[in-house]
């Protein structure tokens, strides 16, 4: 339905990506914050979540298509109904009740905020700012390979960033604090849109250094952080070629 609308199309991995983040917060607070209960305990209750969470989890992705559709283009809007038909080839039963309070749940779990400052917001822009002649840049063909790298980082998402705090610190295993205190790395906009350029500019065989540099100086985030990130998107999208 939304194959041929960019906006639609991103806005749903962006909903998607942070209703699931929420969600983590709110319910790893909620059970691993309990006084007085003892560590075998907690993990049990945090198993049965992320049990629960697993069961749900087409569920609350159509959700967040629907919500997408409602609020990204209003032409288009998934209903209960076309959501139930979808899940029923999934081989997924929920009634339409269940269907309406999933939606519910997801708006709840976001404040009532959508997040429509996403990825492609800032490649757009960023990419307008290579548009100069000096720059020699194609920028329809930029874009249009973009497009297709931001579809990779959100598809291989805990991938990117499980190899990215690889770089970053040597290790793989990563604390509960940790994991929190990365989500700020994880849910930057601006990085992710400026490294997924860089990683198109040299998928695209343009002038990738001069890229790197001009999005450094747009973003203000450093030349090594940008490389890191681009090259980790760039050799998973050429170790599939």
């Amino acid at each position: 339905m939304f194959r041929n609308n960019v906006s639609v199309h991103e806005s749903v991995f962006v909903i998607w990506d942070r209703f699931l983040t929420c969600q983590y917060l709110q319910l790893h607070s909620y059970v691993w914050n309990k006084c007085g209960a003892d560590s075998e305990y907690l993990h049990h209750q945090w198993d049965r979540v992320v049990s629960r969470i697993k069961q749900q989890l087409i569920l609350r992705a159509m959700s967040c298509m629907q919500l997408a559709s409602k609020f990204v283009d209003s032409s288009k809007i998934l209903t209960p109904v076309n959501i139930m038909n979808v899940l029923q080839h999934a081989s997924q039963n929920f009634t339409k009740q269940s269907i309406m309070s999933s939606e519910r749940r997801v708006f709840e779990t976001l404040q009532f905020q959508l997040p429509f400052s996403h990825p492609l917001t800032y490649i757009e822009y960023l990419i307008q700012q290579l548009s100069d002649p000096q720059m020699n840049i194609d920028s329809d063909s930029l874009y249009s390979i973009g497009i297709k790298v931001l579809d990779v980082a959100y598809i291989r998402h805990h991938e990117i960033y499980l190899k990215l705090f690889h770089m970053i610190t040597g290790r793989w295993e990563r604390t509960p604090r940790e994991r929190q205190e990365f989500l700020s790395v994880e849910c930057d906009s601006v990085y992710l849109a400026s490294a997924v350029i860089a990683s198109a500019a040299y998928l695209s065989e343009a002038n990738c250094k001069n890229v790197i540099v001009k999005l450094q100086q747009e973003t203000g985030i450093p030349l090594k952080d940008l490389e890191c990130l681009s090259s980790i998107i760039t050799e998973l999208i050429l170790s599939e070629e």
